[in-house]
Order: structure tokens, then sequence, then C-alpha cells
């Protein structure tokens, strides 16, 4: 029986004011990644480890990624069991260290993050989002640190510290079959947030929304559809939600009732795509990420997912990057 591993596909939108992730690679992002650090909470120890720099092949355009595992090291306790003899629940506390870990591959022409679970009990996305945004805001005051008074002053000024989102894609199936699933869609509500400038597709409604939410310093912008008493039409807001959502920074809420008259919320978690892979050597990291990225070409030919085209500013780093081959 042949092992089968899950994954999902996210945008990977890393602002540095209004700089991107790769205006800062050397100094802040790949450092980072794959400098030896950790993030102790209560709920564990968090850590990369096995992380290189990869090319994928890509017959279009030399494609690079940052590839490594995200694990979280942490204590399993419990208080008690059942004893099936005596029909009682026995007081037997006991502890068990445990580090399930994800894969995760953050490729640097367009951002997209694939993040696959390797174990049960795996970290999850937002525990990488978390996790990652602590490193990334530690490399930049280290970084801060090495420039002259002067000069430091106007880094700070200019880039700031990082914030990180993290947004699933979604699947049109996925969102569809969810949808439909209320009597009465009452409210959705899609909020636009900031983007990498160096991602633009084209000018659409949403970019050119995009565009004036941006010129006036807005981080966020919200679109309202709302008729709470006859409901909207489901069947068209697919469309406008599928159209909207594949620009991969909008957030997405729906309220509703369902056939038995229940209030139903949901949002992007709901209709993300997460698709499944087997035929891995999870001990190779590097291989993974090679896999992985022929299930994205495959997903985008069959246009479940969409890439957008990296801007000339950004290909033009990436040429200069040397990374291990990925053939």
């Amino acid at each position: 029986m042949k092992n089968e591993y899950f994954y999902e596909i996210a945008n990977f939108v890393c602002k540095f004011n209004k700089h991107n992730l790769m205006d800062l690679y050397d100094e802040v992002v790949l450092p980072a990644f794959t400098t030896k650090d950790n993030w102790r909470l209560k709920k564990g120890n968090f850590f990369f480890t096995d992380v290189q720099l990869i090319e994928l092949e890509n017959k279009d355009e030399k494609t690079v990624a940052i590839v490594g595992r995200f694990i979280r090291d942490t204590v399993l306790k419990r208080d008690q069991v059942y004893d099936q003899n005596s029909g009682k629940v026995i007081h037997d506390p006991k502890t068990l260290r445990s580090s399930p870990s994800s894969v995760f591959v953050l490729i640097l022409n367009n951002h997209r993050l694939i993040y696959l679970k390797e174990t049960p009990y795996a970290p999850t996305l937002e525990m990488f989002r978390e996790t990652a945004i602590t490193f990334l805001r530690r490399r930049t005051r280290d970084y801060s640190k090495t420039l002259l008074d002067d000069h430091k002053k106007d880094f700070l000024i200019n880039y700031g510290l990082p914030d990180l989102r993290i947004t699933p894609l979604t699947s049109k199936k996925g969102l569809a079959d969810f949808v439909r699933t209320y009597k009465v869609l009452q409210t959705v509500k899609i909020t636009l947030k900031a983007r990498n400038n160096d991602e633009i597709d084209n000018a659409d409604f949403i970019d050119s929304l995009q565009e004036r939410s941006e010129a006036v310093g807005s981080n966020s912008t919200t679109l309202l559809y709302q008729n709470k008493d006859e409901g909207l039409d489901k069947e068209k807001m697919i469309e406008q939600i599928q159209d909207t959502t594949k620009h991969t920074n909008q957030h997405v809420q729906l309220i509703g009732l369902s056939k038995e008259n229940e209030v139903i919320k949901g949002d992007n978690e709901n209709f993300k795509i997460v698709q499944s892979i087997s035929d891995i050597t999870l001990s190779d990291v590097k291989d993974v990420a090679i896999k992985l990225f022929d299930k994205i070409k495959k997903l985008k030919s069959d246009r479940t997912i969409h890439l957008p085209r990296t801007e000339k500013v950004v290909q033009d780093k990436i040429n200069k990057i040397n990374a291990d081959s990925g053939s």
C-alpha cells in the first residue's frame, strides 16, 4: 500500500513597508530560513531544518525555491487512561516527546508556498507563518545592527519590520460545492489585502481596485455583497468570488442559512486547494520539492491554479542566484 500525503498551496506575501520579498532576499529572507534559530513557546519549540536553495526544472524560466522541513518539537501529556478490565478511568500521568513536521517549498519567482504535512499532528500553516515572521523580524533587526548609525536609521524608516500573510489558494470546485450548501446566501464580504507588487498580472477590475486602494495608502479594501431577504444569486456569486480569489491576496467571508435555517459561516479555509501525493521519499527534502513542483505544473496546465508571470526585475534577481540543480 502506497503512503499518501496531503499538501496545500498558498500565496506568501512578505512586505517590508512598500518593499517586497526579493528586495531583501540576501540580507534578510534567505538567512531567516537557513540560520540555526528556534522559537520557544508553551505549545512547542519551532524551527526549520534541512533547508536548502534549489533550482526547479522549468522550461519557461529559471525557477528557484527555498525548501526545508518545519518542526514542532513538543511534549505530549496525558493525565488518565480508561481501564477496560475495571471499567474505570485511572489517573496515570505520563509524557512523551514528539516532533511532528511538515515540508515547505517557497517558490521565489511567484511567492507560492507548497506545504506538505508529513506526520500526524504536523504543525499547521498558521504555525509556519508565525515562526517565519518571527525569524524574519529577528533577522531584520540583526541586519540593521550591522549598518552604520546613519544607514541604520534610513534602513529602518525605509523598510521597517516585515509583515507576512499566507493566503491559501482556493479551488473553484470546492468553492462551488461549499456555496451550494446554502439555502440562502445572504452576505459575501471580500477583503483585498496588500499584495506583492511584483506579481501583477493584468489590469482587470480587481487590479484596478487594488491600485486605487494602494494609491491612497490603504492596506485593505472591502467589497460587500448583501441581500438578507431573498439571498444572493449563488451561481453568479461563485463566478464573482472565483474571479476575485484567483489573485490569491483576498480573504472571503460567507454568511447565510442552511436548508434547516441554521446560520452557516465560511471563509477561504472551507474551499482551499488540498491535493494528495504518493511515491515520495520524505528523507530527501529536495526530491519531495521536485515532485511537488511537478504536481504544481500539472495543476497550472489543468487551470486548477493560477501562477502569475515572473516580473522582469524579479527574474533578473533569480538569474543571479546560485542554487543546486533540481534536475
